[in-house]
């Protein structure tokens, strides 16, 4: 009983019969038992039960220490960084836009109190807001809809362009030219 290197990937091999293995981004364990099916394999990740083959007329060959598959321990890395990118995005878009002095989160429920203001306004055909209070907990009096539809939009593209960033960053990752995503740049033109 062996583990060998196939084609396709790795293989459990017994006396002329093989069986694939997975690709496991951890050390396993596999157990073999010969049965009247034929050769059966049970993967055995740390922190898991010993697999034991369920049928009749078993009889268990041993178990071989199966090493994680670099490509797939790459492939996790990559997805866990790629994971890392949204966070930061939308920590970046949260920090939201600057009109006239004014700021405006970009946070989902400030676009939404944004868009409703708007509505407002457009529906009662206002062009100024008796009153607001804007993102840093400051008041305003007779606040412009203008500045408010203005850092509705810039909002907006903001988020689409961070979008597109977190986009090439994760093209980056994927393609392994960027292995780390802490401190990376959010700066996007407005």
């Amino acid at each position: 009983m062996q583990v060998i290197t196939t084609s396709t990937g790795r293989a459990l091999e017994h006396d002329g019969e093989q069986v694939p293995l997975p690709a496991l981004p951890v050390d396993a364990t596999v157990h073999a038992y010969t049965t009247p099916a034929g050769l059966w394999v049970g993967i055995q990740e740390p922190g898991q039960l010993r697999p034991v083959y369920p049928g009749a007329g078993g009889q268990r060959l041993g178990a071989l220490e199966l090493e994680a598959d670099p490509a797939a321990v790459a492939a996790q890395c990559k997805a866990r960084l790629v994971a890392e990118l949204e966070p930061q995005r939308k920590a970046a878009e949260a920090e939201g836009v600057m009109i006239n002095g004014v700021r405006y989160a970009g946070d989902p429920s400030n676009r939404q109190a944004l868009g409703e203001a708007l509505e407002y306004a457009a529906s009662a055909g206002v062009t100024t807001f008796s009153g607001w209070k804007d993102s840093d907990d400051q008041f305003h009096a007779e606040h412009p809809v203008a500045d408010v539809q203005a850092a509705y939009e810039a909002i907006g593209h903001r988020r689409s362009a961070l979008i597109a960033l977190e986009g090439q960053y994760a093209a980056q990752v994927i393609d392994g030219t960027l292995v780390s995503v802490a401190g990376l740049s959010w700066e996007v033109s407005q």
